[in-house]
């Protein structure tokens, strides 16, 4: 009974740990490169995108 308590708080402390660390509400994946920073360009070169300047996340407005 007090395992399966702690495996219960331990699983509990993760979820809220991962919401907390990767749930920022400030930045959204770029829509022109899907996130990526960049994109393959005509020759097969990767192109830095313009809109998110290579780090893949804009701006909530």
């Amino acid at each position: 009974m007090i395992f399966r308590l702690l495996i219960f708080a331990i699983i509990i402390g993760a979820v809220i740990y991962f919401i907390r660390a990767y749930g920022n509400k400030e930045y959204r994946k770029c829509g022109k490169c899907e996130g990526k920073g960049f994109w393959k360009g005509l020759r097969g070169e990767k192109e830095k995108c313009d809109v998110c300047k290579g780090s893949g996340k804009v701006q909530n407005k």
